[in-house]
């Protein structure tokens, strides 16, 4: 075995130094660690740049996009090095992208692209690395056709607000909060956790906050997912366990993080503070009716309750899905790749809420999205995003959009959508409903 590892490893050298006679004695080498993989997990693709004696500009490197898999690069992902090739002393550094295999069977790693910089950094050539191919098993018990997490932590917390739930009437609304925290494991690798409403609540999510940072060479995905319940009856009802899968790489085994469901006694609304009011209006004399009469309608005219109305309708239409789904075109007519994904989030989230999340068209979407997902987190320049690439994303939504709502009408009016107005009868101030934006990396 550590023959053949060997003449592997002379098999990858002998390539660069081929191109080397051809760039001023450049070699570039490139692999991946490990050799085989399970579905999720992380493998490193290293590209090794060396330059006879010193290496006078850092070059550019940059991994195309590999099929199949997801592929990360960060800023810190870059070491110094010194070796030796041929008995002569060269110096350089190691680039390493993160590779997140997304389906099993054999991966087709391409070619780095390296560009080599002039000392005024203008480019001056450009090298390949060399392709590999990388083994993805997927283990029993894993659903590969969603984000799967492989990692040997996996840590999941949870909150409420207000906590403990309870003390919430009719009308009004329940924060979760959930944090998930994996080693070598994306935050956008983590899949969206779902669970079924009980009838009577709605459930509203926010795009999710993203955060990955790197630690002594060792990748640390945080995310972090707030729903918002919205009960618009009195009773007893029970809030879903939400659960995150897992393949531990340590134990070899598949495990679950959950988040324990809830169960939430909801008051009936208060009796209206103007039946006391009428009651002893009534008990006025006659020639007091007008003067009640005309006094309660000034009041009512003058009173803020209808302009509280008004923007609760203004805010109803603005977080519609008709309304998000109207800002997803319009980012999809320029070359900007981040308004588009941020719109699509948006979107998609709207979506969910009106069509209910057993319906969604998940896998659709997000092979539409690819493409977008590949510019933005698969180490591809944003520019390459175009116009015409932004179009065929908005087309492509549109049908499926169509197509949901078609499917989930009940009348088969894919147009007519249900309301959507809980801040109408809701006690939570705007702020725990407003939207916040997702940092993108």
């Amino acid at each position: 075995m550590t023959r053949l590892g060997l003449l592997l490893l002379s098999a990858v050298v002998a390539c660069p130094l081929a191109m080397a006679e051809e760039a001023g004695g450049v070699v570039v080498r490139q692999g991946v660690r490990p050799a085989s993989a399970v579905v999720g997990q992380r493998v490193s693709v290293f590209v090794d740049v060396l330059f006879p004696g010193e290496m006078p500009v850092p070059p550019q490197v940059r991994l195309p996009e590999v099929p199949g898999a997801q592929v990360f690069r960060f800023e810190s992902q870059a070491t110094v090095l010194e070796d030796r090739v041929n008995g002569s002393p060269y110096a350089g550094q190691r680039f390493e992208f993160a590779l997140f295999p997304r389906r099993g069977g054999t991966l087709s790693v391409p070619p780095a692209e390296v560009i080599l910089l002039d000392r005024q950094r203008e480019a001056a050539g450009i090298l390949s690395g060399q392709a590999a191919a990388l083994a993805v098993r997927v283990p029993p018990g894993l659903d590969a056709s969603r984000p799967v997490v492989a990692t040997t932590r996996l840590s999941l917390d949870q909150r409420w607000e207000p906590s403990p739930p309870g003390g919430i009437a009719a009308g009004g609304a329940l924060r979760r909060i959930i944090i998930r925290e994996a080693e070598d494991v994306p935050a956008l690798a983590m899949q969206d956790l779902r669970g079924p409403m009980p009838e009577g609540v709605r459930a509203y999510s926010d795009p999710p906050d993203a955060d990955d940072r790197s630690h002594r060479d060792t990748l640390i995905g945080r995310r972090l997912d707030r729903i918002t319940y919205v009960f618009e009856t009195a009773g007893e009802f029970r809030l879903p366990a939400l659960r995150q899968p897992w393949w531990d790489l340590g134990a070899q085994t598949l495990r679950q993080a959950e988040a324990p469901g809830a169960s939430v006694h909801v008051q009936a609304r208060p009796p209206d503070a103007r039946a006391p009011v009428l009651e002893r209006a009534g008990r006025l004399t006659w020639f007091a009716y007008p003067l009640v009469l005309v006094t309660l309608a000034a009041l009512l005219w003058a009173g803020r309750r209808t302009s509280k109305a008004i923007l609760a309708w203004r805010r109803a239409q603005r977080r519609s899905e008709r309304a998000a789904f109207r800002r997803l075109r319009r980012a999809c007519r320029g070359p900007h790749p981040r308004p588009a994904y941020a719109a699509l989030h948006r979107w998609r989230s709207r979506l969910g809420e009106t069509i209910g999340a057993s319906r969604m068209p998940d896998a659709a979407i997000d092979a539409a999205a690819g493409r977008l997902s590949a510019v933005l987190f698969g180490g591809a320049s944003p520019t390459s995003w175009t116009s015409a690439d932004a179009g065929r994303l908005g087309a492509r939504l549109g049908e499926l959009r169509e197509a949901a709502l078609a499917a989930a009408a009940p009348t088969g009016d894919a147009t007519r959508l249900p309301p959507l107005n809980p801040a109408v009868r809701s006690s939570v101030p705007p702020r725990m409903i407003r939207e916040p934006m997702r940092r993108l990396p």
